[in-house]
């Protein structure tokens, strides 16, 4: 079980999971639990083609175009 990216910054840090789409509970468990299983405080994004957003326990799911547009603003 690995997170697909980690992104830092000084002392920020960002972990971003990245999948097609989360049409499944088998394939929204296998993106978020990676997520999950990190202790620190810093943001965790799960980033997808579904514009129906999923949050889930402080992490936040995001539409890939608009992260990818926005270069990752207001993710905090």
């Amino acid at each position: 079980m690995n997170i697909d990216f980690i992104a830092g910054k000084q002392q920020e840090k960002m972990y971003l999971q990245v999948a097609c789409l989360l049409g499944r509970p088998e394939t929204r468990e296998r993106e978020f639990r990676p997520l999950r299983m990190v202790q620190d405080a810093f943001t965790k994004l799960v980033l997808t083609m579904d514009e129906l957003r999923q949050d889930d326990e402080g992490i936040r799911h995001l539409y890939l175009p608009d992260f990818l547009l926005g270069g990752g603003r207001g993710v905090h």
